[in-house]
């Protein structure tokens, strides 16, 4: 087993040197069984899209400042970064298919952080908006949803965390 996850890394870190570290593709090879990923979740900044939801909560916590925020020139940015990873996803998996042609591919979903009912537990460790807590879940499942079908379109396998 040979394990390059970098929890930071985009599609392009695929290909590409990630500071020191050789790119996650260099690993591959013919004669791979399985390879998993879990991707999608830094290229549409997921991370960086909590901390801006974070930051705007104070000034409206029973609100939605994250939706409003995101969805204010009335097309939601967050649902466009979700299309424009796709055919970045699209290009990982062939890459990895070309380096190990026979290797079953496995994709991860991104695991929920929100639960199914939209209520949220708004707290100091989990900063966000009472009302954003269903736009977020929406989002992570939209996101989800692209990533599976990314994976069966491309002769992988999706799991669902």
């Amino acid at each position: 087993m040979t394990d390059v996850s970098c929890s930071g890394a985009t599609t392009t870190a695929l290909a590409g040197p990630q500071g020191s570290t050789a790119p996650q593709l260099d690993a591959l090879g013919a004669d791979a069984d399985v390879v998993t990923l879990t991707i999608g979740g830094n290229d549409i900044g997921f991370s960086g899209n909590l901390a801006t939801c974070a930051g705007l909560t104070s000034k409206n916590p029973t609100g939605n400042p994250c939706q409003t925020f995101f969805t204010s020139d009335g097309t939601d940015r967050l649902a466009l970064r979700i299309d424009d990873t796709a055919p970045k996803i699209a290009g990982a998996l062939a890459a990895v298919h070309e380096r190990a042609p026979r290797a079953r591919v496995v994709v991860v979903g991104c695991p929920d952080l929100f639960p199914d009912d939209g209520v949220g537990c708004t707290s100091s460790a989990v900063p966000l908006a009472a009302g954003d807590f269903a736009y977020l879940r929406d989002t992570e499942k939209e996101l989800n949803a692209m990533i599976a079908d990314q994976a069966s379109a491309h002769g992988a396998a999706y799991v669902d965390t």
